[in-house]
């Protein structure tokens, strides 16, 4: 028994080489968008810890060095404020 593929109409002779192939017109998944801070000086991405999920107070910048008030919840920022760099 041929297995014929409805999108692409190829066939096949196995049901395991179909599914195989059915994979291949599912869309990826949906990547969530990325939690997390940017620099407000330079734009860089600042890497969160899973502890500072809820977070109140200040971070630096690893690359340009400025001091920023913070206040996360569940990774996600709320407030963002900076103050002149102290490096």
């Amino acid at each position: 028994m041929a297995f014929r593929c409805v999108s692409c109409g190829i066939d096949f002779d196995s049901a395991e080489e179909f599914m195989a192939h059915k994979q291949s017109h599912q869309a990826p998944p949906v990547e969530k968008p990325r939690k997390g801070l940017l620099c407000l000086m330079c734009g860089t991405p600042i890497p969160l810890e899973p502890s500072q999920a809820n977070y109140v107070g200040e971070m630096r910048c690893p690359s340009c060095g400025q001091i920023m008030k913070v206040r996360l919840e569940d990774g996600e920022v709320l407030f963002a404020s900076s103050r002149a760099s102290q490096t």
